[in-house]
């Protein structure tokens, strides 16, 4: 699965927010892949984002409804925290060594 975009500049992280806005995904559905330090989030219906070089993540459903809809990303390179910002309540924050954002389509061609 090729990424249909790809981000390590944090400017340009609004190319993404632009695709998945207004997206669900289910906190369930957010995982770990360990051996590769990729955290992945797949949005519904066809879309995966995955975060690379995750070092730690604090995912808090301070709400409990399971599902959550994209708003946006915050940045902070000073420690290196990516913040996902959704429209119901949630503390979802990506602590990484350096921001390696991915977004793939999973629909069919």
């Amino acid at each position: 699965m090729q990424p249909a975009l790809r981000v390590t500049d944090p400017k340009s992280l609004n190319v993404i927010t632009d695709v998945i806005h207004d997206r669900w995904f289910e906190v369930d559905d957010v995982a770990i892949e360990e051996g590769r330090k990729c955290l992945r989030i797949p949005f519904r219906p066809d879309w995966v984002l995955e975060i690379s070089e995750v070092e730690s993540y604090q995912l808090e459903e301070t709400e409990g409804v399971g599902r959550y809809d994209f708003n946006k990303f915050a940045y902070s390179e000073s420690d290196r925290t990516l913040i996902i910002s959704t429209g119901v309540p949630l503390v979802f924050r990506v602590t990484v060594a350096s921001l390696d954002v991915s977004l793939s389509d999973l629909s069919p061609a």
